[in-house]
């Protein structure tokens, strides 16, 4: 929900009473102009019913001074002493804004923070020490989150493939590009890149088969770039020639 002054207020009511009604708020220069203590009631009501809630929340004022400055601050600071921890939530002061051109910065930068989860970073200890298996648990918790099903991304797949390869973990790196084949069969790029990883293992036979049946999908969807096609003959001749 994006919610900017009398629509800001509406936000944060929905926020302390129904918070499941959305997942994300961002609410900008919400004209808050309610009596100190209904605003200290609701958010303590708001952590005791409702500890679990994982929510996020961007919150942000104009450098427009007077009460709705003072009130923006005072939500902010009663958050920070009674949100339930698993609120996420980060309070910003566009002081060089007014109220009128804050909220063009404001649903920029909050869309960032509130959709930041989206952004899988694929590290060094995952690729050391994890698996696909954890990054399959990352998804499926936002997927329970959101309330519909979150793939895991092409690159994610791809990203972790390479630095599983590159930390020498081969069986593990070729489990994942099984998986990015499963999640996604229409996908050239997924066949692809296992092909590359049978390449590299020096399993040439599946490694021509999964390069032919990219080159298909290519052709079949029409992608005629030839530079493509090329490369995936090159591979396929590779493969060939250790078979």
């Amino acid at each position: 929900m994006i919610g900017y002054s009398n629509a800001g207020v509406y936000g944060l009511h929905t926020l302390v009473n129904a918070p499941t009604t959305f997942t994300n708020y961002l609410l900008i220069s919400s004209a808050a102009w309610w009596g100190n203590d209904e605003i200290d009631q609701n958010l303590i009501k708001f952590k005791a019913d409702n500890k679990d809630f994982s929510g996020n929340l961007f919150l942000s004022v104009a450098g427009e001074g007077g009460g709705m400055y003072s009130n923006a601050l005072r939500i902010a600071s009663q958050l920070e002493a009674v949100a339930p921890l698993s609120l996420h939530w980060n309070f910003k002061h566009f002081e060089s804004d007014t109220h009128e051109s804050t909220v063009y910065p404001s649903i920029y930068q909050g869309l960032q923070h509130l959709y930041e989860d989206l952004n899988f970073n694929v590290s060094d200890e995952l690729a050391t020490y994890g698996s696909i298996g954890d990054v399959k648990n990352y998804y499926s918790t936002l997927s329970k989150r959101y309330k519909y099903q979150m793939l895991i991304p092409e690159v994610v797949f791809s990203d972790l493939a390479d630095a599983q390869f590159q930390n020498k973990k081969d069986s593990q790196a070729i489990e994942t590009l099984k998986l990015f084949v499963e999640t996604y069969p229409h996908s050239s790029f997924a066949y692809t890149s296992l092909g590359s990883g049978y390449l590299r293992t020096k399993q040439f036979t599946l490694a021509k088969t999964n390069f032919e049946t990219a080159i298909k999908m290519v052709k079949q969807k029409g992608e005629g770039d030839p530079s493509v096609i090329d490369y995936l003959q090159d591979m396929v001749a590779a493969a060939q020639s250790n078979i």
